[in-house]
């Protein structure tokens, strides 16, 4: 249990307290923050852990608050969890040379992908959506496939489905990259025919790790061809420095990018361009004819904020995903969408103004916030 000595609540804000984006009381997210999905999330994550799992609340007005869990679990063996755990040099080792399409429709997730791969001597072609991997494989010949979910012309799962129609793909590993790793989420990927996921954002080792359980070089590394920083090389300013970016949590961004500055930089940089015109470029998806455009353009933001460990803007833009894939009234998609342009433009103009972001950049986003 959990308690604190907060505002409590009624009963009738204690019953709708565990729904998605719900608040005991609509001004708590202006005075305290917060997009009411925390406790809704807990009481998902309680459910998954145990099916007979529970999360309560006891509170009374000016009282504060508890929150009470109960989970029956397991005990763990460690010895087969160390066991189980592979170790980084050898999965590189075992996929060093392995050829494989990378299908993505986000240029920043693309060359975040394939600039990890590529240093563990892994060829990577890409495609930018389900319709090109299928031309592709149709000619060429791969040892594995990552492939994205949510893309424009043909999705990961309609995709995969008709890769598995191909005869020399029956047995192809194929891997979905998402930011959805819910039960429901991998049921529906092994439902249309793909053998596992790997989450997003990235993370090096699961990646690797799940890679290498599936997929085996047809022409394996003769030597190690990882590729190897340059000491020497100059780092960027941001290394340089202990600056800190306001929205964004650095060591976290760093993390994904393999505590590597210059990726991170390139991270950044990329950021601010392909959101630069998020505003414009949301209220366009609005209006286009695909009834998925605003919510993969949203799903877009939520994945490219946590690759650079912004703080606000992943839990943002899943509530404004949430609302467009659930039709949410107009107000409310509006006002989402609202919060989170404001964020973002907090965050791009901190990045450009701190870590020597191309100005031009920075005057176009000003620009199309102030239109």
């Amino acid at each position: 249990s959990v308690a604190d000595t907060g505002i409590g609540m009624t009963a009738e804000q204690q019953d709708k307290l565990f729904q998605s984006f719900s608040q005991a009381d609509s001004s708590t997210s202006r005075k305290y923050g917060g997009s009411g999905l925390g406790l809704s999330i807990s009481k998902k994550l309680v459910e998954l852990m145990d099916s007979d799992g529970k999360i309560r609340v006891e509170s009374e007005p000016g009282q504060g608050s508890r929150f009470i869990f109960t989970l029956q679990l397991a005990l763990g063996d460690a010895d087969n969890i160390v066991a189980e755990q592979t170790n980084e040099e050898e999965d590189l080792a075992r996929l060093c040379g392995a050829k494989i399409l990378l299908v993505e429709d986000n240029e920043l997730n693309q060359e975040l992908a394939t600039v990890l791969l590529y240093r563990g001597g892994i060829i990577v072609t890409p495609a930018w959506n389900g319709q090109e991997a299928l031309d592709i494989l149709q000619t060429e010949q791969f040892d594995g496939v990552l492939m994205d979910i949510q893309m424009p012309v043909m999705d990961g799962y309609t995709a995969t489905r008709a890769i598995r129609k191909l005869p020399q793909c029956k047995d192809l590993p194929i891997l979905a990259l998402t930011a959805n790793v819910m039960a429901g989420d991998r049921e529906k990927g092994k439902a249309a025919g793909m053998n596992d996921h790997i989450g997003k954002p990235f993370n090096q080792q699961q990646m690797l790790s799940t890679m290498a359980r599936w997929i085996t070089p047809t022409t394996p590394c003769e030597k190690d061809t990882a590729q190897v920083v340059d000491e020497n090389e100059q780092e960027p300013e941001i290394a340089a420095s202990n600056a800190t970016l306001v929205g964004i949590d650095m060591k976290a961004g760093l993390a994904i990018c393999l505590d590597d500055p210059a990726i991170y930089q390139r991270m950044l940089e990329m950021f601010c361009a392909s959101f630069a015109d998020f505003k414009q470029d949301f209220l366009t998806a609005q209006q286009d004819d695909d009834p998925q455009a605003a919510t993969r353009l949203a799903h877009t933001l939520k994945s490219n904020g946590a690759n650079i460990g912004a703080i606000n803007i992943p839990q943002m833009a899943q509530r404004l995903e949430t609302l467009c894939r659930e039709d949410g009234s107009s107000a409310e998609i509006t006002a989402a969408s609202q919060e989170l342009v404001r964020e973002l433009s907090l965050v791009i103009k901190e990045i450009v103004m701190e870590n020597n972001i191309p100005r031009d950049e920075l005057g176009r986003y000003i620009t199309n916030q102030t239109q």
